[in-house]
C-alpha cells in the first residue's frame, strides 16, 4: 500500500476550511440581503424612503414633499399600493413623494408630527393604516387617511390639486 505524504493531508484541511470560511460568509451575505428586504417595502422601492431618526431634519430642510408612510408588512394593501405606484409614476409625483416605512414607529413620530405643524392628528385611524400627507410650504395642506373604500383617483386627484 502506497503511503499519502502529509503535505496532501495539509492541502486537504486548508481546502476544507476555506469551503468553511466561504460558506460562512456566504449566508451572512444572504441573512443580510433578507433582512433588508423585509425591513423595506418594495412595492414602494421606487420612492425615497426616509427613516424615523431622518424624518425630523428632513422636514426642516424640505417645506414641500409628499409623505407615504405604510407597513411593510401590511398584506391586505398589496393592490392599492401597486395601483398608487402605477398613477404615481404615470403623473411623475415620485420627485416629491417620500416613504416612511411604519412597521417600527414609535408612538413620538406623530407627536414630532403634531409639534412641527401645529395639526391635530387621530392617532387611533391614523397609526392603523397607511396614510398620505401633502405638505406645501411648510404646513400640512391635505392627509389622505387610506382604507378600503380609498380609490387612487381620489387620493392622485388631492396630490394633483397641490403639485400640478
Amino acid at each position: 500500500m502506497r503511503k499519502i505524504p502529509m503535505k496532501n493531508y495539509l492541502i486537504l484541511t486548508f481546502i476544507c476550511l476555506l469551503t468553511i470560511c466561504i460558506l460562512l460568509y456566504l449566508v451572512n451575505v444572504y441573512n443580510s440581503k433578507k433582512e433588508y428586504e423585509n425591513s423595506t417595502n418594495e412595492r414602494m422601492n421606487f420612492l425615497k424612503e426616509i427613516t424615523y431618526e431622518d424624518f425630523d431634519n428632513y422636514i426642516r430642510e424640505n417645506p414641500d414633499f409628499i409623505l407615504y408612510i405604510s407597513n411593510s408588512e401590511d398584506t391586505e394593501i398589496v393592490k392599492l399600493e401597486n395601483s398608487l405606484k402605477n398613477s404615481i409614476i404615470k403623473k411623475e409625483y415620485s420627485d416629491d413623494m417620500i416613504y416612511l416605512n411604519s412597521k417600527n414607529l414609535p408612538v413620538d413620530f406623530f407627536e414630532t408630527i403634531k409639534k412641527y405643524f401645529s395639526v391635530n392628528l387621530n392617532l387611533n385611524e391614523y397609526s392603523s393604516i397607511p396614510n398620505l400627507l401633502i405638505v406645501k410650504e411648510g404646513t400640512i395642506e391635505e392627509i389622505f387617511y387610506i382604507n378600503s373604500s380609498t380609490t387612487i383617483s381620489s387620493i392622485i386627484d388631492g396630490i394633483k390639486t397641490y403639485y400640478d
